[in-house]
């Protein structure tokens, strides 16, 4: 080991990190680890290079405590990273509210960065990651991407045990304090909020489906140059991501026209 890095308790399978040791090294796969990040940590990691062939591998159960996020990856879970991944997962750090939100919203103060830097990990189980203070919309930001996805689906299940999305995708539930988002990749994932505003009239629609049509255009060119480089997991998420975007846009747009039609009927009745 570095002077940098720790391991977790050989009986507990407890580790702390801190800027002292911000690298926890996991070796033993049949051992849980209980990870806890101090609080004002920078740039925390966890080495799972040991279990990583040709940037796929099985882990054991792996779960993340911190003032981020909380994280919580199932016993016997197989993560695929972009290629050349190195087997290093980018603990959860605070994520930076730009780029373009979802029509009718603007990306909130809560975003969160996890995985690599390198490009999406993909998990054959679903993760589950817990947004402390957050109870409205929530969306996630595809590596190579700019364009912010909102989440869209409701989980199963209740907030205690949510259940699994779709395949593929993810959903979200909320206690009414707290939200967790069951996944099957780590990017980026914050809150959305809603922008309030007037019901828009007819030429903003239009402007705003001219919108739709070129961020589906743009998601599906930002895949399109990028798949050649995915292995064929990675290629199924990605796909999976701009079919998600695709679904988010057309209900977006069915939206704005319900407020339109609903203030159009209301300023009908007032007459």
């Amino acid at each position: 080991l570095s002077d940098t890095q720790t391991t977790p308790d050989s009986d507990t399978g407890e580790a702390t990190v801190d800027n002292e040791n911000p690298e926890v090294i996991i070796t033993d796969p049949d051992q849980p680890v209980e990870i806890t990040i101090a609080s004002g940590t920078e740039n925390p990691t966890i080495d799972v290079s040991a279990f990583i062939t040709d940037g796929e591998g099985m882990l054991p159960e792996i779960t993340i405590n911190s003032d981020v996020a909380d994280v919580a990856i199932p016993n016997n879970t197989t993560v695929t990273g972009p290629a050349g991944w190195n087997g290093i997962i980018d603990a959860p750090t605070v994520g930076t509210p730009d780029g373009d939100a979802p029509a009718g919203f603007s990306v909130g103060d809560t975003v969160i960065s996890i995985g690599s830097s390198d490009g999406t990990l993909v998990f054959d189980n679903p993760v589950t990651i817990l947004l402390t203070g957050v109870t409205g919309t929530v969306a996630y930001r595809p590596a190579l991407s700019n364009t912010w996805v909102q989440i869209t689906n409701v989980c199963p299940d209740s907030y205690a045990t949510p259940g699994n999305p779709p395949a593929g995708s993810e959903c979200a539930t909320s206690d009414g304090t707290d939200t967790k988002i069951v996944t099957f990749h780590f990017t980026e994932f914050g809150e959305l909020d809603l922008i309030s505003a007037s019901a828009p009239s007819s030429g903003r629609i239009g402007s705003r489906a001219g919108d739709f049509n070129r961020g589906a255009l743009q998601s599906i060119t930002n895949v399109g140059q990028v798949l050649g480089a995915f292995t064929e997991a990675e290629r199924q998420a990605q796909i999976a991501t701009v079919r998600a975007s695709l679904i988010s846009l057309i209900n977006q747009l069915i939206g704005l026209l319900q407020a339109q039609l609903a203030a159009a009927i209301q300023a009908q009745s007032s007459q």
